[in-house]
């Protein structure tokens, strides 16, 4: 559904509240949102610091913080901060693109980092391929874990709702969200990956991979514990919004479909750490189509039969 509207009376409102505060920062192309819910302060000042070191306009936008020393560090952190309730990461984000005029936006998250010159790198590329919605990169993982993932070098509309392959921080322009009326903001939903398969096949577009940025990305305890995963009701969720939202893609998730349920059905046997979420997915195809292995058989056979 379009957010647009709303945003545009947020913005009004926040602005004559507040106008010193919130100022657009125009001479700037590109605008970094860090979206921000009960940080732990030393984590944000890590996230804002190396925001502040891209020199581009920095938006800090409070999802309705609660703890008292997240809420007193923001307030001294001398940048715009905008404070909403607590709507979620889209909305927040939403909220941020509607308070900036600048031509790109980079979404980061209140615990991770920007690498040097990272947005200078994106926004070039992007200045330099104008058919290009999207612009991404390789990021490193860091504290629980350590690593380096390398997404695709292209990444199409089709591929993007088979499987996210970028990061939320992926940079886009403004213009695009204006035009698709911004992020979705149900709940329960994997918000960036609806709007990355939503932004790339309403351009018929791809998103790039740029070498040479990367992306900081922290890996939490609470990341690995089977308690926060809840991969099944949200991937269901998510891929309904992508059908209602995009007409003319069922053909594309008829496909992946089978890529679900074999997914499914591997983690169940290997007995994962997520081996719950995936009986719990494999329950809920077997509900619709049969028994786990004629369901993927016979999607396959639907996509092989489907005229391309």
């Amino acid at each position: 559904m379009p957010v647009l509207n709303a945003f545009q009376a947020l913005r009004h409102s926040v602005y004559n509240s507040n106008p010193e505060r919130i100022a657009v920062v125009t001479e700037s192309r590109v605008a970094i949102i860090i979206r921000c819910y009960d940080t732990d302060p030393e984590l944000l000042g890590e996230a804002f610091h190396s925001a502040a070191s891209q020199q581009c306009e920095v938006i800090v936008v409070d999802d309705g913080s609660t703890r008292a020393d997240t809420r007193a560090y923001l307030g001294d952190l001398g940048v715009r901060v905008i404070s909403t309730s607590n709507r979620g990461p889209a909305a927040a984000l939403n909220s941020g693109v509607a308070a900036t005029n600048c031509e790109y936006i980079v979404a980061l998250d209140s615990d991770d980092r920007l690498g040097p010159g990272y947005v200078s790198r994106l926004a070039d590329f992007l200045d330099n391929n104008p058919n290009v919605p999207v612009a991404c990169s390789a990021w490193k993982e860091f504290g629980e874990r350590d690593g380096l993932v390398v997404p695709p070098y292209v990444t199409t509309g089709v591929e993007m709702v088979e499987k996210c392959t970028i990061l939320a921080s992926s940079m886009f322009r403004r213009a695009d969200w204006v035009a698709l009326g911004g992020l979705c903001e149900e709940r329960g939903i994997f918000e960036d990956w609806e709007w990355w398969a939503r932004l790339l096949l309403a351009k018929d577009g791809e998103a790039r991979r740029v070498d040479g940025a990367l992306y900081h990305y922290r890996i939490h305890k609470r990341s690995l514990n089977i308690k926060n995963y809840t991969g099944v009701d949200t991937l269901i969720k998510t891929r309904q919004v992508m059908l209602r939202d995009n007409p003319g893609i069922e053909h594309a998730v008829a496909r992946i479909l089978a890529t679900d349920i074999a997914g499914a059905y591997q983690l169940g046997q290997m007995q994962s750490p997520i081996a719950e979420a995936a009986t719990a997915q494999a329950r809920y195809w077997a509900s619709r189509y049969g028994k786990i292995e004629g369901a993927r058989r016979r999607v396959v056979d639907i996509c092989k039969k489907w005229p391309r």
